[in-house]
């Protein structure tokens, strides 16, 4: 059952074992215990007794993966009534659902080694979720002030310390994996099978952002290789029994594999915040020399100018998201938060080449945005993406009539995205 979730068993096998069973008991339990509940209401006779039967099999499994005894007898003893006496099924169930429900509850009591909260079901919608490795990183989209793929004259590099010439500002960059003081055993594992991955996605460029901690204002390197958009993720205890890092929520499953879980803004707020000012100090030290080196070496540079996006969302998070994923791919970004403030934007800036527009907005929802924009000639000449939790086909074809170049849903898939816009801008 290891291989479910791409860890090799024999490598820390009392730490994996721990984590990714208490994850399986708080996802794949509470699930087979649902779908038990739809089994018992909505099937009967002969339908009942073969699904009930497969549904007990699951529990069995599980309860010898977890090596919880009070599942396996519950589902031995009603897999054994149910051959001998198959007529009555719907009794037969009700009492193993009572009953491993019963023996379910119990485990997540005793199961609270490190914290009476876990498992966590962290909803994603004012965050940036990104995995590098086995990690997995959320930081809370206010304190992101931008996102941006800086020119050459912005970066300083002085003493093996680097900033970011933002805004009239000189401010310190950090690198995330620079930051980590605490290595999970799980990285190891699994960093190595990525290594190809890593090394392909060095050869593009890679997006800063820009963070505002209280009155300190720095630059992060985020080193992204997926961006997250699953509206919930559910974190549960790491389950090992060393002191940890407070940065550190726990672990959780995503593609079927265990990721540890790090805050980020609790991570720069224990290891920035005593060398930031500093950093800015030294900043402003070198700031002269260094921009008027940059700015020679990059006269002598020609660059091709990238095609620029809009994005339209009223979740500041989703504009991230979708920012970081077009800047890895060398797009120019500009955003709005609804179909009013894109209006201005387009008139403002005649570069744009696309639009990516969410639906749901206020002021100005997409539709409406996609109809105003019809009364432009100059405006209905810029192709228009529709990216949207509305998933049905009626908003899908008014879309379309309205104009729309492609309709994508959310959580869209990043390569079929990137794939799709490299074909409309050219």
């Amino acid at each position: 059952m290891f291989s479910e979730f791409g860890i090799q068993q024999n490598i820390y096998p009392n730490f994996v074992q721990t984590a990714a069973s208490k994850m399986m008991l708080t996802t794949e339990v509470a699930q087979a215990l649902e779908q038990l509940e739809v089994i018992l209401a909505h099937s009967q006779g002969d339908e009942l007794v073969e699904q009930l039967t497969k549904e007990i099999e699951v529990f069995l499994e599980l309860g010898e993966y977890l090596q919880l005894s009070e599942l396996i007898a519950i589902a031995q003893t009603t897999l054994a009534s149910l051959k001998a006496s198959p007529q009555v099924a719907q009794t037969l169930g009700r009492l193993a659902l009572t009953g491993l429900r019963a023996a379910y509850e119990e485990n997540l009591k005793s199961d609270r080694t490190h914290s009476s909260t876990y498992p966590l079901k962290l909803t994603t919608s004012k965050l940036l979720v990104w995995a590098n490795g086995c990690t997995v990183f959320i930081l809370n989209s206010d304190s992101v002030q931008e996102t941006l793929i800086p020119e050459a004259d912005q970066i300083i590099d002085s003493r093996q310390k680097r900033f970011l010439h933002w805004r009239e500002k000189i401010i310190p960059t950090y690198q995330l994996s620079e930051l980590i003081s605490y290595t999970n055993p799980l990285l190891e594992t699994t960093s190595r099978q990525d290594a190809t991955l890593i090394c392909e996605s060095k050869n593009q460029p890679e997006p800063m952002l820009v963070i505002s901690k209280g009155q300190q204002t720095l630059a992060l390197e985020p080193q992204i290789e997926s961006l997250i958009t699953e509206p919930e993720l559910v974190i549960k205890s790491l389950g090992v029994d060393i002191e940890l890092p407070s940065y550190i929520c726990g672990c959780t499953l995503w593609k079927e594999r265990l990721f540890q879980v790090i805050d980020v803004n609790t991570l720069l707020s224990q290891v920035i915040n005593h060398t930031a000012k500093l950093d800015n100090l030294a900043g402003k030290a070198i700031f002269s020399k260094a921009v008027a080196d940059n700015k020679k070496i990059t006269s002598a540079m020609t660059q091709a100018k990238e095609a620029t996006i809009l994005v339209v969302d009223d979740s500041k998070s989703v504009r991230h998201l979708i920012s970081l994923t077009l800047q890895k791919a060398g797009y120019k970004i500009v955003q709005a938060q609804d179909g009013k403030e894109a209006i201005a934007k387009l008139q403002q800036n005649p570069n744009i080449q696309l639009v990516i527009c969410d639906i749901e907005m206020p002021n100005m929802n997409g539709f409406e945005f996609l109809s105003h924009r019809l009364q432009n000639p100059l405006l209905a000449k810029i192709p228009v993406v529709m990216l949207s939790t509305c998933n049905t086909n009626k908003h899908r074809q008014l879309a379309m009539q309205l104009g729309a170049t492609n309709y994508f849903t959310k959580p869209y898939i990043e390569q079929e995205f990137l794939a799709a816009l490299k074909v409309i801008v050219r």
